[in-house]
């Protein structure tokens, strides 16, 4: 029995070697595999917190940008739209994603933006307009710079800042108003008034102020 058991123990010893050698094999090539995927793993975990931080970073730059700032793909739906409405109580800019102009713009601007869109899809060029815009509680002027934009998955899409001017634009007014106001006193006024730069050069001067020294205005 016993050398029964030692001829039968070289048999099946002789029989499992290359079976333990195969196994051995495939342990170290498992084993290999499950390092390169932990470490894929390790990798792709990073890179998903890479890109979390930078789509942060994106995110509070866009948003605090003074003005909107959109993104449109070639059908021209919006694919991205800061928070510059939301902010100024203008719209929610969390509806504009995924719709077009003409499903939120008033007509005529919704048709003159989809002409620009088309003009830089076509041609690769940027365009800068002023634009008067209605909205929900107020009517806005903005100026808007257009431009094309090639993303990875190499479709064109349009890309956009726009600056609100209504202010600025109300202050020019004001502004040229009080000049005109100023410029009716000042010749209206009996005493001669003259007013010149740093340099001495005359910049004003009233109708008085010409008949007295002869000069013209």
């Amino acid at each position: 029995a016993i050398s029964l058991s030692l001829v039968s123990y070289v048999i099946l010893s002789e029989f499992l070697k290359p079976l333990e050698k195969r196994m051995a094999v495939d342990i170290e090539r498992i084993f290999s595999l499950n390092q390169k995927l932990s470490k894929e793993i390790k990798n792709h975990q990073q890179t998903e917190q890479l890109l979390k931080r930078s789509e942060l970073k994106f995110r509070t730059f866009m948003d605090n940008i003074p003005g909107m700032v959109f993104i449109k793909d070639s059908l021209g739906r919006y694919a991205y739209m800061n928070n510059f409405l939301s902010k100024t109580g203008l719209d929610d800019h969390e509806r504009w994603i995924g719709k077009t102009d003409a499903e939120l713009w008033p007509e005529k601007h919704a048709s003159d933006a989809s002409k620009y869109d088309r003009k830089i899809l076509s041609q690769s060029r940027n365009f800068n307009t002023i634009d008067e815009i209605s909205f929900r509680n107020s009517v806005r002027r903005f100026i808007t710079y257009r431009f094309p934009m090639l993303a990875e998955d190499e479709q064109t899409y349009v890309g956009g800042i726009s600056m609100d001017i209504t202010d600025v634009l109300r202050m020019e007014d004001e502004l040229a108003r009080e000049k005109e106001r100023l410029s009716l006193t000042l010749h209206s006024i009996s005493d001669g008034v003259i007013v010149t730069d740093r340099d001495w050069k005359i910049r004003i001067i009233n109708k008085s102020a010409s008949e007295i020294t002869g000069w013209d205005r």
